[in-house]
């Protein structure tokens, strides 16, 4: 007799989009034009602006440039890398499935945290921030913020804080049909 099993574990991967001037690319035709609008510290999503958050302002502001892998280079003291990426082939049929969704990152060069911005695409709305603490630690249990490099024997875990009063990120902001 064989018992044959089969495991539905998270497989999904983020699509990794790539910014070429101040447009997003790589998003579904439903969701597309995206364009960053950094002198308004906005995003157009399918001509739908959404404001971001008002501590982004001055790295969207500053000089930037592009990468070799699509992701934008701001320079605000040190280099910002702002990487940006989203899902929309995920499954979505069970109650409480993650809407269609974009993550834009914002690395500080040699920090230990990151800015992270969840955006809703189905209907598009800003849902959350976060700052995302790196933490490494040994094996004998101590554990500290540290440096940009997990030096051998370390572990770094990225622990996300929230901004603002939510305990998580809401993905039903804003929707008319969401329960209260």
């Amino acid at each position: 007799m064989y018992l044959l099993t089969v495991s539905h574990a998270d497989a999904h991967r983020d699509t990794k989009l790539k910014i070429a001037g101040d447009q997003i690319t790589g998003l579904p035709e439903q969701y597309s034009p995206c364009v960053i609008l950094p002198d308004k510290n906005q995003l157009s999503i399918k001509g739908r602006v959404l404001e971001l958050p008002k501590f982004l302002r001055g790295i969207l502001s500053s000089k930037k440039s592009v990468n070799d892998a699509g992701d934008a280079v701001f320079e605000v003291g040190v280099p910002w890398l702002m990487s940006v990426s989203g899902s929309w082939n995920h499954d979505k049929s069970d109650e409480g499935s993650l809407p269609d969704y974009m993550i834009i990152e914002f690395h500080p060069e040699g920090k230990d945290y990151h800015f992270r911005v969840a955006v809703r695409l189905e209907d598009p709305v800003v849902v959350g921030t976060e700052v995302v603490l790196t933490t490494f630690s040994k094996s004998d249990g101590d554990t500290w913020v540290g440096s940009k490099k997990v030096s051998e024997g370390l572990s770094s875990t990225q622990m996300p804080l929230i901004l603002g009063e939510a305990s998580e990120l809401d993905w039903n902001r804003g929707r008319k049909d969401a329960s209260q």
